[in-house]
């Protein structure tokens, strides 16, 4: 049952996951055509501020530090204890992903003040 549910998990995620990816197209396409028959341009590529790497990179470098930070932390006080590292690790991560975003929060501002 075991080797069964093992097996049937990863074709079921790629598959949902094609499916899904197939759909979003079809949609997407469906949207442009019926954006044309009305008459209006479809734009061909969403102009973005490139803010979205940004904030994505400074979330992940501060989910890194806040594993690094939670595995410093039960190092030091010495403690296999579940509870303890089953507190410790989500908490370190939230507060630093969450510091990562306020720092890329902050960059955006300044850019935007600058410009």
């Amino acid at each position: 049952m075991e080797t069964l549910f093992g097996v049937l998990v990863p074709i079921s995620l790629f598959l949902g996951g094609f499916t899904a990816i197939i759909f979003l197209r079809k949609y997407e396409n469906d949207e442009r055509m019926a954006m044309i028959e009305k008459g209006m341009e479809p734009s061909r590529k969403k102009k973005g501020n490139g803010f979205g790497t940004l904030r994505f990179a400074l979330m992940a470098i501060g989910i890194g530090l806040g594993i690094l930070a939670a595995f410093i932390i039960i190092r030091i006080m010495g403690t296999t204890d579940e509870e303890v590292t089953g507190a410790i690790y989500p908490s370190t991560i939230l507060i630093f992903g969450g510091a990562g975003l306020l720092l890329a929060y902050l960059f955006n501002n300044k850019k935007k003040e600058e410009n």
